[in-house]
């Protein structure tokens, strides 16, 4: 297959085919007033955008305007940056002047319906700005209306106020909650109604359109990025799950305490553990060192003794082998002198030189033989050669001649005459000699047999003609054999082609009958579908009215009319009633929630201001209650009732030092009630009620804040306050009743405006104090009197009671009220989330809408079909008729059978020749080796006979100097080997014994020394090994000491059982006994130390002290002794003094079981909400992610770069990743409905150990936090990403930097997995809504990518069917590979406010302005 020049190679799809001419497609968007944007729309080229300019000019902020922000209304993600700095607020009030400001943001979707008409979906949203709140607050819409055309959004050169915008689309299609809004968009637009999907896809296109991207494949980040593509965790869940969390930290409060005393403690422990233990490990490590140095003494002293026992054998065994020595030469010397002197020894010199010379002529004739038989076997070899050249030449040339015939043989299968092979070449032979056995005779008198073979030569030259003739004539046939071979190929193309338009033909027509058939069926299961739609519709609509009844028997008598509701519903149920009569929409349950949620809302919302009215109420009565209830108890402390204390007097009055003025007096006898309590105000307005009264004599600083009551001069003969009022002063008071008595007389008792008197008061309440005057009103008195202010007292408490009683009355019957409406609004909250959803409903329309499609897709490629199938038969009779006509011309067979044979007859004997071509040029090139083997042998004959010449001479003169040898031999006798044995034997005795006494001697001598030094120091050695064992029993001391006090035992953490039940030293006993003892013990304490771990000295332990003193809480005090070298640490309280390390145990037991009870209650919250909604939700993500990488690697598999490239992942859990991770994804893998009890029950387990490791990691986070901590399941998942080559297949290669392809080849590669991955995304919502849009944004477009890979870029978009928009300062857009795009340059000059544009089109071939 070649490629285009685009670069990508598109192949045959596995899944599903896109619905690319019925689904929704970007076509148009506009800004209106919005930022420094007045009036803008921007066309799509098939669903294609390119925003170009440069830094500031406005292209980022009109992508981050339009999209994604009016598919998921979130306007804290309009920053495409992420960091938040791109608001409504700034973009509607940043240099605005006016107080408000209103405008509009939209974007038109269009597709084709099914009868082929265009179909549109505008979304936008209205955004109103306030100067004075600095709020900018939108109002979105939805609408099947095109804005400048069914909907303007200017009126009167001004935006279109938002009432005016509600009367034109509708109020069921505005809304100012951005929730319903996306709920909308997902329906209509996407067809989900799983929220949670639809975030997932929106949070996907937020990433994607991070201008980070490039930067972060650049750096090798393709990998996080595509963990970034899957779906996370929706924030809504896990901020409800932390919610519920979070109440677990008031029990925990709880816990604090404890805790904080077990960390000191346990902080302190681990110190005090390592120092003590540090302790006992050093004094058993001494104990050991000193044993080992014991036993290394007496190991020293053991081999001493024998080194020295040894020594001592040794020497006295070299004495006597030296005394031997000696008596050996002597007895030898004497032996050879005697030998010298006998006649015979002179005899044997003579003899011995005629010896010497047989021996020589020996050798020569050894020699002289040894040259003979190696020239018989040189010229036996030589002959051997010969005869094996002549019969390989045979072999090859008969060789030869059998590959000949067989060839001949070929050519007749073939058709070819025999006669372009030639003939085979002969081999003529001429005999040298004939085969001959020889014998030959050795110096030694032996005889040897020699064979001498037959000896043939051949006659090189006429071999050689006859092969080069030969040679010639297969090259001349090789010729021939191609061009037949060529023309077989030809017939053969022919012939193939005619047999595959037939196959072709075939399988048109059955591809044909198949879809026929399967349009039946799909007729069938449509008919089948429509009938399941209308089934569910009957069903919805019971569920429907059961949801109505069940809501009004919740809600009660006051649930408002849901007529509506069934109005909604409504639908035919007989058979035969029209199939849209009979059913309802998809969506019915929106429409159907709509109706209910209408009449519901105002009722909820009234129920909603009643409750909060009621617990208004509630609390105000509580507040009061508590208030009475306060005043009561104050009241019932008093004994005594006091006047109210004037604000101004803040003076402390002392008691003996005076009174105040209405405990001093009384009402005289007979005086009315009334008059009583009218006088009593008088006193009380003026402020001589509570003045005070000072002791006789007593002194006031002039600077006393109070108000003070002195005698005045006595009234003449007028009624004066003593007629109604008269002295009764408590007892130690220090006032006299006389004091009293003079006060009285000076105050007037008469109306104030009839008396002259400077100071009057009267029972009508009025009085008058200079030129102070005024009257007040009291129904009864109060403080004058201790019988009054009794009666006072009592009456205020029986007051108080019946209001008490009133108000937890009135509280009993508010509760009970706001019970009731709590109630109520619990029903109707339950009955909205109760709402019947019907999602099989819309899962059948959907598999109808998919059957019908596919009965209309099967149709066509039915009628398709035929009309192929008509058309390859006519190929195919076409194909026949040339190929026959082809063969006919070049006499071949025009059978496909028949011409195989002939094609392999010609490609046998086409190799057949080339390889006996060859075959007869190595044999020439033989001959040449041939006549060297010949000349080789003529050599090595003449050779043979010299040899033979020479060993003849010398054997004769060997013969003559033997037989002389003899005669002399047999002369002198048979004594002459014992003489010369004798000699020998005494020479070597004396040798011997000469050699070996110096070292004899020096050896006796050296084991002499070594023995006296061994004796010292075996003495010395015994001395030592005494001393030892006093030092090991002294050290030893120190251990069993340490060991017997229990809290070093028991702070150092050993079992005593560990060691030894008895560890006192028994003094009585024998030293050996005490060491091994000693030996136990030390092992038994090390081994139950262990490792060392962390050892802490005393410096550091004193620090710890300091530390735990400052730290330590529950009424404990610290304190540190030392004794015998040893620091121990005991904890003091009220009940004395303790152990550290017990009460540490007893405090770890207690925070244990608080740590218990709180981690059972966390168990219930965990058990609900973990493996409930949180483990729902995380098992939905983890299957929604593989489902979607699947996808992804179907859209990977349908596009190839220009050099044959793809790309395949791998996504799998990281190998890093611990075993609670790869259990919880095992879990997770299927639904909670089909995990069991003790399947739930171990990924509750292993989800809150994940999460309990994250709180430890970091304590000040909170719950939220350390769920997307531990649960994001993204990061237990690692994507690999492969290479694959269409020239390799099977072989794959993972992307790096050093998969040896260039950087434009790796990023086109990066890029190609991030674009399939937003297309699986879309391709898996297709399966349910066809018509669903497929787009990506990108912001700051192919960064740091290379211009000429832009095109590729582009295509791979293409390809994959998504719709995009892109920002770029680089980007032209001018890219063939592209069939359609608009492009528009943004121009903004900083200092002046205002966005204008260019306006381009490209068709893929060339760049259009069309407007400015």
């Amino acid at each position: 297959m070649t490629t285009d020049a685009r670069g990508l190679v598109p192949l045959p799809r596995s899944g599903p085919v896109t619905t690319a001419g019925t689904r929704f497609r970007l076509h148009r968007a506009g800004i209106q007033n919005v930022w420094q944007y007045d009036e803008q729309e921007f066309a799509f080229g098939d669903g294609r955008l390119l925003l170009r300019g440069k830094n500031g000019a406005g292209k980022s902020k009109a992508l981050e305007m339009l999209l994604p922000y009016l598919l998921d209304g979130d306007s804290r993600a309009l920053d495409a940056t992420g960091t938040g700095r791109t608001t409504l607020a700034w973009l509607m009030l940043d240099g605005f002047e006016q107080t408000n400001r209103l405008g509009y943001l939209w974007v038109e979707f269009r597709g084709m319906t099914d009868g082929g008409d265009h179909r549109h979906l505008t979304l936008g949203a209205a955004i109103c700005a306030s100067k004075s709140t600095q709020k900018a607050l939108p109002t979105f819409f939805v609408t099947p209306l095109r804005v400048g055309e069914d909907l303007h959004l200017v009126d009167g050169g001004k935006p279109l106020p938002v009432g005016r915008l509600k009367e034109i689309i509708g109020s069921d299609n505005i809304t100012d909650r951005a929730v319903l809004h996306r709920s909308r968009v997902a329906r209509e637009l996407f067809g989900i109604t799983d929220a949670t999907r639809y975030r997932n896809l929106t949070q996907l296109l937020h990433r994607l359109r991070r201008p980070t991207v490039g930067d972060r494949i650049e750096h090798g980040g393709l990998a996080s990025l595509l963990s970034e593509t899957l779906p996370g965790l929706d924030e809504d869940v896990v901020e409800k799950v932390a919610r519920n969390l979070h109440d677990l930290d008031a029990v925990r409060d709880e816990l604090g305490r404890l805790e904080r005393t077990d960390t000191a403690l346990r902080t302190f422990l681990t110190s005090y553990r390592g120092y003590l233990s540090g302790v006992l490990r050093t004094s058993a490590q001494a104990v050991s060192r000193e044993l080992e140095a014991l036993a290394q003494r007496r190991r020293a002293a053991g081999d001493a003794a024998q080194r020295t026992s040894e020594l001592r054998t040794q020497e006295e065994e070299s004495e006597a082998r030296l005394e031997t020595l000696r008596e050996e030469e002597e007895a030898a010397r004497t032996d050879l002198a005697a030998l010298h002197a006998s006649h015979a020894y002179r005899s044997l010199r003579e003899l011995s030189e005629r010896r010497s010379t047989v021996e020589a002529l020996r050798t020569a004739a050894v020699a002289a033989f040894t040259t003979l038989s190696n020239a018989h076997g040189a010229e036996e070899g030589a002959a051997g050669r010969l005869a094996d050249g002549v019969e390989h030449l045979g072999s090859r040339l008969a060789e030869l001649s059998t590959e000949h015939r067989e060839l001949l043989a070929q050519a007749e299968k073939a058709g070819l005459p025999t006669g372009h092979l030639g003939e085979a070449a002969a081999l003529p032979r001429t005999v040298r000699s004939q085969a001959v056995e020889t014998g030959l005779t050795d110096p030694d008198g032996e005889t040897h047999t020699v064979q001498q073979p037959s000896v043939v030569r051949v006659d090189t030259g006429a071999v050689q003609d006859g092969l080069l003739s030969w040679q010639g004539q297969l090259e001349d046939a090789e010729t021939v054999v191609k061009n037949r071979a060529r023309m077989v190929q030809e017939v053969t193309r022919l012939t193939t082609r005619a047999e595959e338009a037939r196959s072709r033909a075939v399988q048109a027509d059955t591809e044909r009958e198949r879809l026929e058939g399967e349009t039946e069926e799909a007729v069938g299961r449509l008919d089948a579908g429509r009938e399941k739609v209308a089934e569910e519709s009957g069903v919805y609509a019971c569920r429907v009215a059961e949801w109505v009844s069940r809501t009004r028997t919740a809600v009660g008598s006051d649930c408002p009319p849901l007529d509506a509701v069934h109005t909604t519903v409504a639908c035919e149920s007989s058979a035969g009633a029209p199939f849209a009569d009979r059913t309802l929409p998809p969506d019915i349950d929106s429409q159907a929630w709509q109706a209910a949620h209408a009449a519901l809302e105002p009722y909820g919302e009234e129920l909603t201001e009643c409750r909060d009215a009621l617990a208004l109420a509630v609390g105000r009565l509580g507040e009061e209650l508590d208030r009475l209830a306060g005043e009561k108890r104050d009241w019932e402390r008093r004994t005594d009732p006091e006047p109210p204390v004037p604000y101004h007097r803040v003076a402390e009055r002392a008691p003996g030092s005076g009174a105040p003025f209405y405990r001093l007096v009384d009402f005289t006898d007979g005086l009315a009630p009334t008059d009583r309590a009218g006088l009593e105000a008088a006193l009380e307005a003026s402020g001589i009620l509570d003045a005070w009264v000072g002791a006789d004599g007593a002194l006031v600083d002039p600077g006393t804040r109070d108000t003070l009551l002195c005698p005045g001069p006595a009234l003449p003969d007028a009624p004066t306050l003593a007629s109604a009022l008269r002295p009764a002063p408590q007892p130690g008071c220090g006032v006299m009743s006389e004091q009293v008595e003079h006060l009285l007389a000076a105050i007037a008792l008469a109306p104030a405006q009839e008396t002259t008197a400077h100071d009057a008061v009267y029972y009508d309440g009025s009085w008058c104090l200079g030129i102070l005057s005024g009257r007040h009103h009291k129904s009864d008195a109060e403080y004058v009197g201790a019988a009054v202010r009794a009666e006072t007292r009592r009456r205020i408490l029986a007051e108080l009671a019946e209001r008490l009683t009133q108000t937890e009355q009135r509280l009993a019957d508010a509760r009970h009220e706001l019970a009731e409406a709590d109630a109520r609004r619990r029903a109707l909250r339950l009955a909205e989330q109760d709402f019947p959803r019907a999602r099989v409903l819309a899962d059948a329309w959907s598999r109808a809408e998919s059957d019908e499609k596919t009965l209309r897709d099967l149709t066509a490629k039915a009628n398709r079909a035929a009309r192929l199938a008509e058309e390859a038969r006519a190929l195919a009779v076409a194909a026949r008729a040339e190929a026959d006509a082809t063969a006919t011309a070049h006499d071949l067979p025009s059978d496909p059978v028949e011409l195989a044979r002939v094609r392999t007859a010609l490609a046998a004997l086409l190799t057949g020749i080339g390889h006996l071509r060859r075959a007869v040029g190595s044999t020439g090139e033989r001959l040449g080796a041939h006549h060297a083997d010949a000349e080789r042998y003529e050599r090595a004959w003449k050779d043979r006979l010299a040899a033979e010449e020479n060993y003849r001479l010398r054997l004769t003169g060997l013969r003559t100097a033997q037989q002389d040898l003899s005669t002399r031999e047999e002369a002198i006798g048979a004594t002459e080997e014992e003489i010369l044995l004798r000699e020998q034997k005494a020479r070597q005795r004396i040798a011997h014994a000469a050699q070996s006494l110096p070292a004899a001697q020096r050896t006796r001598n050296d084991l002499r020394d070594l023995r006296v030094r061994a004796e010292e120091k075996e003495k010395r050695l015994r001395e030592d090994l005494a001393d030892q064992e006093a030092a090991v029993i002294g050290t030893g001391g120190a251990l069993r000491g340490a060991l017997g006090r229990p809290e070093v035992v028991r702070g150092a953490g050993m079992d005593r059982s560990a060691l030894p039940e008895d560890v006192a030293d028994d003094p009585g006993s024998d030293v050996r006994g005490r060491l091994r003892a000693l030996r136990a013990l030390a092992d038994a304490v090390q081994q139950a130390l262990g490792r060392p771990n962390g050892e802490v000295s005393d410096s550091t332990l004193l620090n710890r002290h300091t530390e735990l003193r400052d730290h330590l809480a529950g009424g404990f005090d610290a304190q540190l002794e030392e004794r015998d070298g040893i620091k121990v640490c005991r904890l003091i309280d009220d009940r004395g003094s303790h152990d550290v390390a017990a009460v540490g145990e007893r405090i770890a037991v207690q925070a244990a079981e608080a740590r218990g009870r709180l981690t059972e209650r966390e168990r219930e919250v965990f058990q609900r909400f973990l493996t409930g909604e949180l483990g729902d939700h995380l098992s939905a993500q983890v299957i929604t992610a593989a489902n979607l990488v699947a996808a992804l690697n179907e859209n990977l598999r349908t596009v190839r770069t220009s050099h044959g490239l793809g790309v395949e992942l791998l996504w799998k859990l990281d190998e890093d990743v611990d075993a609670d991770v790869r259990a919880a994804v095992e879990l997770l893998r299927s639904p909670s409905s089909l995990r069991t009890r003790e399947q739930t029950e171990q990924l509750r387990e292993v989800l809150q150990r994940r999460i309990e490791d994250a709180r430890r990691a970091d304590p000040s986070a909170g719950y939220a936090a350390h769920l997307r901590t531990a649960l994001d399941y993204r990061d237990w998942f690692r994507f690999h990403t492969f290479v694959v080559e269409d020239a390799a297949p099977g072989r794959r290669r993972k992307l790096t930097g050093r998969t040896g392809l260039s950087q434009g080849e790796q990023r086109v590669l990066s890029y190609l997995v991030l674009f399939a991955a937003a297309a699986a995304h879309f391709t898996s919502l297709a399966e349910s809504a066809p018509h669903t849009p497929r787009l990506i944004l990108l912001d700051d477009a192919f960064a740091k990518v290379d211009e000429p890979t832009h095109g590729r870029l582009g295509r791979i978009l293409v390809d994959l069917d998504l719709d995009f928009v892109l920002t770029s300062e680089r980007l032209m857009g001018n890219w063939p590979e592209v069939p359609s795009l608009h492009i528009y340059e943004c121009l903004r000059d900083p200092h002046v406010r205002g966005v204008a544009t260019l306006h381009y089109t490209w068709n893929g071939r060339h760049r259009r302005l069309v407007s400015v």
